[in-house]
């Protein structure tokens, strides 16, 4: 191949890597063949031709320009992490590692190094080394999004959820991408209990964001959901008292500017009764009791204007969640007796506004 004519072998390589960076892989490789037309020897082209090659799913080929490149100069750790990933694409992980420590013995503080090794020893299942790789490689550099999620998951299939999603919330701060999200969600449908406590908001807002966006299916979310808004005292109160006396009517604590009736404003209830069945008896119990307030307060406030705009999103989205688990909330005859009461005066009122207005085109 002819090189292009006026360029030097650095400019050759500059616009190389320019067009290598910008995935226009056709005109890099032709300017990396065009200088080893001039140096056949010409090791960090062999390099780039390599991981090119691994690029384009030909490993077999990167492994061997990168091999040519390494007899040429087998000081540059890089060469060695890239070889490593061509020999795990090939499946041979012991060639794979030994070319990962390679490069970890020429440039020990080399966090890709470090992190490629994690991720031969997580692929053959050696889980705890893996995870050791993965947090020398963030110990090198902390904001290491990639490592971050790997020792999560790696934590994750260790039976480790709370650390993996302490990893899961930390990658989140530094890039929300997809691969962040499942890990904050897997994480969270793996605990056995809520997340503890040392998580504080972090957790609150991410969930409310899962399931508003959604970043999974909401249904996985509810176990988490529950456990974060019954760490409320106010809520476990409300539960108790909701269990103890389910027959008995509601008093004042669902009144817009008390502490229940606050808490039960919070966007993460409101969003979660929108998102997914509640599967959770005593959350349940205490949803019947609102309902029971809500029919209550109705009634008590026909012939009037009713004023609870405190309440009001909470108990719209209370009314989608009854549409959402097909009504299998236990329902009293009372209750069935108010809402017949409340439909009949519903009707009726209709009927007498479509008379007025019958009468008024009459005139």
């Amino acid at each position: 191949m002819q090189p292009p004519s006026g360029m030097g072998l650095e400019q050759m390589l500059a616009e190389a890597l320019r067009h290598h960076r910008a995935g226009q892989l056709a005109d890099a490789e032709r300017l990396y063949r065009a200088i080893l037309s001039i140096d056949s020897r010409h090791a960090e082209s062999l390099h780039l031709l390599g991981v090119i090659a691994h690029q384009t799913g030909r490993n077999d080929v990167a492994a061997g320009l990168i091999a040519t490149a390494i007899d040429i100069d087998g000081t540059v750790a890089r060469y060695h992490v890239h070889l490593g990933v061509a020999l795990k694409g090939l499946r041979r992980f012991d060639a794979a590692m030994a070319a990962y420590h390679a490069a970890i013995r020429i440039e020990p503080p080399f966090a890709e190094a470090h992190y490629n090794l994690g991720n031969a020893l997580k692929d053959q299942q050696r889980l705890d080394e893996a995870a050791a790789s993965y947090e020398r490689a963030l110990a090198l550099k902390p904001d290491f999004a990639a490592a971050l999620i790997n020792l999560g998951l790696t934590l994750l299939a260790c039976g480790k959820e709370e650390r993996s999603l302490d990893c899961a919330l930390q990658v989140l701060k530094i890039e929300e991408n997809d691969k962040a999200k499942e890990l904050f969600v897997r994480s969270l449908g793996s605990l056995q209990s809520p997340p503890a406590v040392r998580h504080g908001g972090q957790v609150r807002s991410f969930l409310l964001r899962a399931l508003s966006e959604p970043w999974a299916r909401p249904s996985q979310l509810v176990p988490a959901c529950i456990g974060v808004i019954k760490r409320d005292p106010v809520i476990l109160a409300a539960i108790e008292c909701a269990q103890n006396s389910p027959g008995e009517p509601a008093g004042d604590e669902f009144s817009a500017g008390g502490p229940l009736g606050v808490t039960l404003s919070d966007p993460l209830p409101i969003a979660l009764l929108k998102a997914a069945p509640v599967t959770d008896t005593g959350f349940e119990s205490l949803l019947c009791r609102a309902r029971r307030a809500l029919l209550a307060f109705a009634q008590s406030a026909r012939g009037g204007t009713p004023d609870m705009p405190g309440l009001l999103a909470f108990y719209v989205a209370l009314a989608q969640q009854c549409f959402i688990n097909e009504y299998v909330f236990a329902l009293a005859d009372d209750e069935l007796a108010h809402a017949r009461d409340l439909w009949e005066a519903l009707a009726a009122a209709l009927d007498s506004d479509v008379a007025f207005l019958r009468s008024g085109l009459s005139r």
